[in-house]
């Protein structure tokens, strides 16, 4: 088993005050969009997020802007890509092995809640019928990209990759990805559908510090969202 590097090497480690700049620009990013959003287009409905080109915009450009503030955020350590654990997991067949485990006790726990809590709702992934056209195309397409490629690598490397390096020197290995993923569920905004991305969230955590890597779990978080979108968009 192979530790991040954050755990071993303090010089890869960053402030506490990195993720809340990081943090900063990207709710500055949200609000900027959701504003432009109002004043351009109107309120987007929970079930026309799936195709509103618009909307997908907001989120791709948010997630980039985070994706930049957290380069910004290593960018003086000695191994920017070690600092946020952008390297090869210590072992492709065991990341695998957590990976489908953890994914099976998401999806689990996430069919259990929904009929009391309606998660899926509130996060618009129970649209109405596809209204067709190119408008509605485009925004598939353009949420597919926010949402199943953009969105797992910017999040993952924030969430597990830069939290990591500035808490788990203070909170060691036990107490870091559970931390990381309550704060990955609360952040996301979506009271209803906290438990199942708080949950998420823990089990990205255990993954890179079991693995030493961010890459399978951004390849989890993506494959999850891609699930999620494609059943989605199949109803």
């Amino acid at each position: 088993m192979t530790r991040p590097a954050v755990a071993d090497r303090p010089e890869l480690r960053v402030s506490i005050l990195a993720p809340l700049g990081a943090f900063g620009a990207w709710l500055v990013a949200q609000l900027l969009g959701a504003v432009l959003l109002q004043g351009l287009h109107g309120t987007v409905p929970d079930a026309d997020r799936l195709f509103d080109p618009y909307f997908a915009a907001v989120l791709l450009g948010s997630d980039l802007v985070l994706l930049a503030g957290v380069w910004w955020s290593v960018r003086g350590t000695p191994d920017p890509r070690r600092a946020l654990g952008l390297v090869r997991p210590s072992s492709w067949g065991q990341a695998a092995k957590l990976a489908i485990g953890g994914m099976v006790l998401v999806l689990v726990v996430a069919q259990i809640l929904e009929p009391l809590l309606h998660a899926a709702e509130s996060q618009g992934l129970t649209p109405r019928p596809f209204p067709g056209g190119a408008e509605a195309w485009i925004g598939v397409i353009v949420a597919a990209l926010a949402f199943v490629v953009v969105a797992p690598v910017a999040e993952e490397l924030f969430f597990r990759g830069l939290l990591f390096a500035a808490l788990r020197g203070r909170l060691g290995p036990h107490w870091t990805p559970v931390t990381t993923g309550v704060v990955f569920g609360a952040l996301h905004g979506e009271p209803r559908a906290f438990i199942s991305l708080a949950l998420l969230g823990i089990v990205l955590g255990v993954l890179y510090e079991r693995t030493g890597s961010v890459i399978p779990g951004i390849l989890l978080h993506g494959a999850n969202n891609g699930l999620a979108f494609a059943f989605a968009f199949a109803s």
